[in-house]
């Protein structure tokens, strides 16, 4: 194969780079943007933080609902919202780039059932979801004998 190196190959190259690259830009900056606006619906923004929540508040539907404290890069939330569509999913996080970073994977997974809540995990444990506190309260005596690090269901009751 030759390369062709002549002055007029290159001037039509460039041509057809500089026609190209303003196309391509645009429409991966209509993606990019498309996603954000997407990953922003992910993430649950509550009107006030000190008051209850409702469901209907997060959710779309009513289903059972898994929470994730602490879900870090959302590994764990997003392969359990897959594998389990009947259920809703919230996964709570401190860290802005990591909500960011799930909202993404939600909204690239396609998952309706799986929703975000940037906040120091004490937090909705002890105000939105009061339920939480209480069974944080029996956690010592629910996973006696078990792995700390276990993903184990705390809250009686709860399948």
């Amino acid at each position: 194969m030759q390369l062709n190196f002549s002055p007029a190959a290159f001037l039509a190259r460039e041509r057809f780079a500089a026609t190209s690259r303003p196309v391509i830009r645009e429409q991966h900056q209509k993606k990019r943007a498309d996603l954000l606006a997407a990953a922003a619906k992910v993430e649950w923004v509550p009107e006030d933080y000190f008051r209850r929540a409702e469901m209907s508040e997060i959710f779309e539907r009513v289903a059972p609902l898994e929470v994730d404290f602490g879900c870090g890069d959302g590994s764990f939330i997003l392969a359990m919202a897959k594998r389990y569509p009947e259920r809703n999913f919230l996964g709570t996080e401190r860290m802005l780039g990591r909500v960011e970073k799930v909202c993404k994977a939600v909204v690239r997974a396609r998952l309706a059932n799986c929703r975000v809540l940037r906040l120091e995990s004490f937090t909705p444990a002890n105000g939105c979801f009061p339920w939480v506190a209480q069974a944080s309260r029996t956690l010592p005596s629910l996973t006696r004998g078990r792995n700390a690090t276990s993903r184990t269901p705390v809250v009686p009751g709860w399948s």
